[in-house]
């Protein structure tokens, strides 16, 4: 075998770290209750720290109810209560949402009678939530944006992005997932995160997190397990109300908040280029990496996969385009340049 063999013999020099090391891992701001504006506040101060500039706030309240908005493109679902925002309402924040979402004044009360009272705004007195547009279908029910910078379309990144829920009643019904870009700008998922749920009905959530980089170029938050109501331009439809005992948990979201956009750290490392140097490392290597097959996963800086038989991890970082591999020990080996390894394994 080789001498820079990484599953054989290591150099001298390398390192024996932690698997997060070479990178922060990510912090996570997460309350209920009380907590949620605590948490809310420190995930503000903690980007302040961070980046020596206050983040971008969204908290809707500048949405105009009347059709006298400042896009006139906003469409009026009901008068005065509900309004359709564009995708590019709020460009000059960094933000561009994947479909039209909805403003509203009276917490969806007048589109869903039924949960009447169930999301108090955190600051009044707009909150924001998605609808589906086919009429009597509820199951478009995710938020997703990507980031650009300010007043353009230039795709970018952020190093946070943090959202207040309003009624979170069940774990796992409300999450943000994070995302990234691979160096063929492929979405790749930086973790899933999930909000906590709340004691009493109408409580506020927070969920943030903060990176220390800008890595996330785009956000899927996910706030309950159905939409509020159905709007195709003409008619509306409503849900009705949630059903805890069915796992039906109804919420919206109020102020978002994150690191102001900047050029995104896109991964220099192609997901398919590392998918293919970990099947060759399974396949001649499969006393060191099984079973087999695992899913390549991204924890910024790496995408790695877990081999549960040898509670170890073979990754790489996009950070230093470096090939790693943290033994069931906790050791973790550099094992040299990831090009060195694309063209022994014949994955370039």
């Amino acid at each position: 075998m080789k001498c820079n063999n990484i599953f054989y013999t290591v150099a001298a020099t390398a390192s024996m770290l932690a698997f997060t090391s070479l990178n922060a891992a990510p912090t996570i701001f997460s309350g209920t209750g009380n907590a949620a504006t605590t948490e809310f506040n420190n995930f503000k101060a903690a980007i302040k720290s961070a980046t020596n500039v206050d983040g971008s706030a969204i908290n809707w309240d500048a949405v105009k109810l009347d059709g006298t908005d400042a896009s006139p493109k906003t469409r009026i679902i009901q008068a005065g209560k509900t309004v359709e925002i564009p995708v590019d309402r709020f460009k000059n924040r960094g933000v561009i949402f994947a479909d039209p979402y909805s403003v509203s004044s009276d917490g969806f009360a007048t589109a869903n009678p039924a949960t009447a009272q169930q999301f108090p705004a955190f600051s009044v007195n707009n909150t924001f939530a998605m609808f589906d547009s086919k009429n009597k279908e509820f199951k478009d029910f995710k938020i997703e944006q990507n980031f650009v910078l300010l007043n353009t379309d230039t795709k970018a990144g952020t190093r946070g992005f943090g959202a207040i829920f309003l009624d979170v009643e069940q774990v796992g019904s409300s999450t943000i997932e994070y995302f990234g870009r691979d160096a063929a700008d492929k979405q790749i998922s930086l973790g899933k995160y999930y909000v906590k749920a709340g004691s009493n009905s109408g409580e506020a959530q927070f969920l943030g997190v903060l990176f220390d980089s800008p890595v996330v170029t785009d956000v899927e938050i996910t706030p309950g397990v159905r939409a509020l109501f159905s709007f195709d331009g003409k008619n509306i439809a409503s849900f009705g109300a949630e059903d805890l005992n069915k796992g039906i948990d109804l919420a919206v979201t109020d102020d978002f908040f994150f690191a102001v956009p900047e050029t995104a750290k896109i991964s220099t490392v192609k997901t398919s280029d590392a998918d293919c140097l970990l099947n060759w490392a399974e396949r001649n290597y499969s006393g060191f990496f099984y079973p087999a097959g695992s899913s390549t996963l991204t924890y910024p800086p790496y995408n790695y996969r877990y081999y549960k038989n040898t509670n170890s991890y073979l990754g790489v970082s996009y950070s230093d385009n470096h090939v790693y591999y943290l033994d069931g020990s906790g050791k973790l080996l550099d094992a040299g340049d990831l090009n060195t390894w694309l063209n022994t394994s014949k994955c370039k």
